[in-house]
């Protein structure tokens, strides 16, 4: 089983360059890392956890390209992955740079973890309405394809639109893996199915409780799809042990409590991300260590 980390770095925290390498060292197959550009503080609560403020590390968190550029540097082998980059709250052709030059300097070793995103008001900073956030999601992912794959692109679409272009570098792998990380109810699932190649499902706020009733509907939909036989990456994220910062103690207790393991053999999953939290370094790398005995050994 493939087995990958996942946490929230932040600017008080272990640095990217320093985890990277600790992740491979001790033989991850994987590092994941999140975004959010900035908190607006008139929203600066989850809604799916009532007027619970968000923590602090939500407005810490340093830019994912940068950090995953200064982890490829360093490493050789590892997967490098964005969960997720929300695309709403991007420029498209930017993005498309950015992913595909972090592709190239990686040889490779990227994975584009995307969403929609939640946070209407940081989405409105950005220029983009939360009630069409489905339909930029869409039309932002179509035009960087394009850019990714053509040598001469071009997209018009209500929401993004441009002349034909040049746009180098392009990724080194041909087809640019993109994952929805995203409760995949019904719309989620046709985009899942249509545009990319495949699902971060997520074991967080029992999210693996509904893992058979999605799983089942988004394979009926690939059957029904031009490309019936195509496999899915299916990759489930148990995040939960991220975002506390705690003992090393304390988090190799936590660890036996998690079941993400037997999701991902139970369903015949591609890989597992679990939470560690990188608040600290000392603790970070003992949790690593911790992690590694658990999982790895």
């Amino acid at each position: 089983m493939k087995i990958g980390v996942f946490g929230t770095l932040t600017d008080s925290g272990i640095k990217a360059d320093e985890l990277a390498k600790a992740v491979e060292e001790r033989g991850f197959d994987s590092l994941w890392i999140g975004e959010h550009t900035h908190v607006p503080v008139a929203v600066a609560s989850h809604p799916k956890e009532g007027a619970t403020p968000l923590p602090d590390f939500y407005r810490r968190l340093p830019d994912p390209f940068v950090q995953l550029g200064a982890a490829a540097a360093v490493t050789k082998k590892i997967t490098l992955g964005t969960s997720v980059c929300l695309i709403p709250e991007h420029d498209p052709i930017m993005l498309a740079k950015q992913v595909a030059t972090l592709d190239y300097m990686s040889d490779g070793r990227f994975v584009f973890g995307v969403g929609y995103g939640w946070n209407a008001l940081e989405m409105k900073h950005h220029g983009t309405d939360v009630k069409f956030k489905r339909e930029v999601f869409r039309e932002r992912l179509l035009a960087m394809r394009n850019l990714w794959e053509q040598d001469i692109a071009e997209y018009h679409g209500k929401f993004v639109d441009f002349e034909p272009s040049y746009c180098w570098p392009k990724p080194v792998q041909r087809r640019m893996p993109v994952l929805i990380g995203a409760e995949a109810g019904p719309k989620t699932i046709v985009d899942i199915v249509e545009l990319t190649e495949g699902w971060i499902p997520m074991d967080l706020r029992g999210g693996g409780d509904r893992l058979p009733a999605q799983l089942d509907a988004l394979r009926k939909a690939l059957a029904q799809s031009p490309n019936p036989k195509r496999k899915l990456n299916l990759t489930l994220m148990d995040p939960l042990l991220a975002f506390q910062n705690f003992t090393p103690d304390d988090y190799k207790q936590k660890l036996s409590s998690l079941r993400g393991r037997s999701l991902v053999e139970r369903h015949d999953l591609s890989a597992l991300v679990v939470g560690v939290p990188f608040f600290d370094r000392d603790r970070c790398l003992k949790h690593l260590d911790s992690a590694a005995m658990h999982y790895l050994k």
